[in-house]
Parts: C-alpha cells; structure tokens; sequence
C-alpha cells in the first residue's frame, strides 16, 4: 500500500466522526442552559442543613425542628437571679509609709566622736540593723552646746552672788547705812541675772535639751557657788556631748556617716523607716474608678500578694484615698493605701498585685458568658420561648462579665438606646449554639424578598 492510501481515513472512521458531530450539535442547548441557570442561594443551602426557618408574625425569632434541636448542639440555661460578687485586681509597688520615716540630723554642729551600738552591744550600727525608739545612734561633741551650758552655769553662779549682795543691802538700807541708788543698782543686778538665766534656759529649751541634762547644770552651779574657786566638776567635760538618738521603732535605711566627720544641722545623718506597716501605691484604670468609689469606707480593703515570691501568705490591708489625676497617657489613677508587714516578708519596692472585693451590684440575671452575643456594639441573646423550639433575638443591657458569667440588667437603664430590654430571672436564653443560630438568622433575613415601596413617586 502507498504512502497516499495511508494519509485517509477509511468509511469507518468517517462515520464516527459524523457521529460525534451531531452529538455536539444536541448537546449545545443543554450547555447553554446550565450555564444560565441561577444559583441556589447560599442561605437557602445554609437554612436546609440547619433545619431552621422565620417564626411567622414575631420579628427577629426563628423556629429550629425539634427533630434537629440535639443534632444542632442548641442547649439552653436558666436565666438566674442573686449576686455575684466580683473583685478587682491592681498593680502596684510598695513603699515606706511616709508617716513612719525619719530622717536623723543632729540639733548640733559639731564633731561626730561616736557612733551607737547594737541592742546587744556586740557592735557597732551598721546599715540594715534594727533600732529601738530613744536608742543612740551616735554622739556629736557641738562646741556651741558646750559653750551654752557654760553661760548657763556663769548666769546661775552671778544670779546666785547678786542675790546674796541684794539681801545684805536691804537690811543695811532699811538701817539708813546704805544710800537707795546703791541698793536699786544691787535690785536692778539681780533681775538681770534672772532674765539671762531665763534667756539661756529657754534656748537650751529650744534645742531641746532633756531636763537631765539642765539639772546637772544646775548642780554644777551650786556646787562652785558653794565651793568658790573649785575647779569644774567631771560632768561639765561632757556638756558639750550632743547625742543622736532614734525618735521610732525601725530598720536603718540609710547610713551616712562616720567618726571623725563634721556634721551640720543639715545633713542627714541616718534614715530610720518602720517597715512593719508598707505604703502600697497601685493603679486602677479610669473605667474602673466608678466601682472604686461605690465602695463604702469599711468595706475598703485589699489583699496583696507578690507574683514575684507565690511562697508568701497574702497580706490583708486598706485603701486609704483615690488620686484626684488621672495619668493623661496611661489613664490611670493611684490608690493608695497600706498593708500589713509585722511578720517582715514584704520589703519596700516590690512590685504587689493587690486584689480589691468589689460587692454586686443589685438588679442584676446571671447567664452563661456563651448565650452573649457581641454584633456591632449590641449584647445580644437568644430567649426560647414556653418551651418550644422558638427563639427571640432579643437585646439586652450588659453589667458585666465575671469569669464565665454574664450579667445582665434586670431592667434596662433609663438611658438604654431604643429596642433594649431586661432579662428576667426564670427566662431560658441559648447557651450553645447561639452564634449559628444568629448567623441562621441573618441569612433568612437577607433572602426575603425586600417590600415594594410605598413612598409616592416624584413628580
């Protein structure tokens, strides 16, 4: 055979090609028509596998089978009524109670030539170490003490001479012996002694020198007045030693000083801090300050514990006062307030969290935190109705969420927008499944054919 005869089909082949033409020829229409034929809308897909339909003259409700009520995973709840108690958690730090720090200087200048020593005298204070109230913390030989209880001692022993002087005048001027401008100049003496013996007492006074210390003075004036020419006694070398001493139960915060230094009025010695009672100054943000201030002042307290150290009991306290600013970027405020440290666990800027029990609000329905729906803003639930499976969408008021729970407003507030209503107790609301149910809702909705207009037609 040639090569020509091969290039050809033969009859057969011919024929089913025919064939195949005319079956395409047919089957165009049918093509042509699938092609344009409209799609089953997604909802109506979505309404048949959940069996779910509009319950006729109720707005927003729908009707579910009660064949497929279980096969949905629809479950309801009992709307409850009673007071679920809420607490509020802050952050914060602890400080040293301000009213309970003190900052030691002496009343003197002077030479630090001691410093104080352990309750137990086996040392000397250090930094951290606890002191008593009235303990010594060091002594400051002052020159300027020194030299005041000495003009103590010369008004006391002048004042003591020009009394003597004026006695024995009198009597002499009574006799005539002595003219009377001598004993008004001996009078005159005399009450310028005492007004500098006053003058010296009350400075002394001032820089609060403990009676003790004046009454040895004292004695010491009486004794060279009675002993004219002794020498000084052993106690005036040490009237110029000024002590320092605690005026608080506490710990040594700061520690600065050292013998040998030459001390002012103004420098800060040491600083003493009680740390059995702690500031602590937390932060609650400004939507929060409402339940804050609700609060009545006996039921202000706090628990404070430290994440830092979950090994330490919480400590019970009490909230003092709420800051009048609220911080422009955190949008905060302090609260203030104290904790209890007698135990000595807790340490001075520790970072707490301190727990706030917040007492219930009344006019409140507890449901499942699952039966709330949030769309665009609104709180919605679903609420089965006499038992059937009907369901109203129905908007609500939310108080607030506790946990797991809902709570919801007995009755809406004056100022609750329009189309909101209370959730009475003994209601049953959808507490799974209300989600599809919405989303079944919405569909149903969007598929019924939108109502002819009834506004008249321009002119």
């Amino acid at each position: 055979m040639s090569d020509s005869r091969r290039r050809y089909p033969g009859p057969a082949v011919a024929a089913g090609i025919l064939v195949t033409l005319v079956a395409m020829a047919a089957y165009r229409p049918v093509w042509d028509w699938f092609q344009a034929r409209p799609a089953a809308p997604a909802s109506t897909a979505a309404t048949e596998t959940l069996a779910v339909e509009l319950a006729p003259g109720i707005d927003n409700a729908v009707i579910v089978r009660p064949e497929v009520v279980d096969q949905l995973g629809i479950k309801t709840a009992e709307v409850e009524s009673g007071a679920l108690a809420d607490e509020l958690v802050l952050s914060g730090t602890l400080g040293i109670d301000p009213t309970r720090l003190q900052e030691v200087r002496t009343r003197f200048p002077g030479e630090v030539v001691e410093l104080g020593k352990t309750a137990d005298g086996a040392r000397t204070l250090q930094f951290g170490d606890p002191v008593k109230q009235g303990q010594l913390l060091a002594v400051v030989w002052s020159r300027e003490l020194g030299e005041k209880k000495s003009e103590l001692i010369d008004a006391l022993v002048q004042f003591e001479l020009d009394t003597t002087t004026l006695q024995r005048l009198e009597g002499l001027y009574r006799e005539g012996s002595v003219p009377e401008r001598e004993y008004r100049e001996a009078a005159r003496a005399v009450e310028v002694d005492a007004n500098a013996v006053a003058r010296v007492t009350r400075t002394l006074h001032m820089w609060r020198v403990g009676d003790e210390e004046l009454a040895a003075v004292q004695n010491e004036a009486k004794r060279l007045i009675a002993d004219r020419g002794a020498a000084p006694g052993e106690e005036a070398g040490g009237w110029a030693r000024a002590e320092v001493r605690a005026a608080l139960d506490g710990v040594l915060l700061e520690f600065n000083v050292a013998v040998g230094d030459v001390a002012s009025i103004d420098d800060i010695l040491f600083q003493v801090g009680d740390l059995g009672r702690l500031q602590v100054v937390a932060f609650a943000y400004e939507e929060d300050l409402p339940r804050l201030d609700r609060l009545p002042p006996e039921h202000r307290d706090w628990t404070v514990s430290v994440p830092a150290a979950p090994q330490l009991p919480a400590q019970m306290g009490a909230i003092d006062r709420l800051g009048r600013i609220v911080d422009p970027v955190q949008h905060t405020v302090a609260v203030m307030g104290w904790v209890d440290n007698a135990a000595g666990l807790l340490r001075g800027g520790q970072f707490v969290s301190a727990v706030v029990a917040l007492p219930p609000p009344p006019g409140e329905a507890i449901i499942p935190a699952t039966a709330l729906i949030e769309k665009g803003g609104e709180k919605l639930v679903f609420v089965q109705q006499d038992a059937k499976p009907l369901f109203v969408q129905r908007r609500v008021a939310l108080s607030r969420i506790v946990g797991k729970q809902a709570c919801i407003l007995i009755e809406p507030p004056l100022d609750a927008e329009p189309g909101v209503t209370g959730l009475k107790p003994g209601e049953r609301v959808v507490a799974s499944g209300a989600v599809e149910l919405q989303q079944a809702l919405a569909d149903l909705q969007s598929a019924q054919p939108a109502l002819p207009s009834t506004e008249a037609p321009a002119s």
